[in-house]
């Protein structure tokens, strides 16, 4: 059965964003392996710095990659948003509280017609988010 998991893109700031979504989601670092690591031969950019050229979180069975886009490479505005739902209402509203930290509301978290919590934002590293709950609205 194929697996479907997003893949994001970050300008120099993979590592710190991964870092904090890991504390944020309570998940797991998987992998975090810089350019610098890659195996001569693959056709990697000589990167300067410690940019990442893959980080993989996991958590509940789900898993989120991402990587600093290669320099040069021509930025497409994000066209999509990471979905995060979660069973407990207060648990998703720290989640989406914590993300929006240094970013920008969209949605602010509020009941909607089809859950108890849902809001949209973009966090510090330009990143979009939709956070809900799983519980009902009333």
């Amino acid at each position: 059965m194929p697996s479907i998991s997003p893949y994001l893109f970050f300008d120099g700031t993979c590592r710190e964003a991964m870092t904090a979504y890991a504390e944020i989601l309570d998940a797991e670092i998987l992998s975090m392996i810089p350019f610098s690591e890659a195996p001569e031969g693959e056709g990697m950019p000589d990167v300067p710095g410690d940019l990442i050229m893959h980080a993989g979180l996991g958590f509940h069975g789900q898993y989120l990659m991402a990587s600093d886009d290669m320099p040069g490479r021509n930025k497409v505005p994000a066209s999509s948003h990471v979905m995060v739902s979660l069973a407990d209402l207060d648990a998703a509203h720290e989640v989406f509280d914590r993300l929006a930290e240094g970013g920008e509301v969209r949605m602010p978290f509020a009941p909607t017609s089809w859950s108890a919590g849902f809001g949209v934002l973009r966090d510090r590293w330009g990143q979009l988010w939709m956070v809900g709950t799983d519980e009902t609205a009333a």
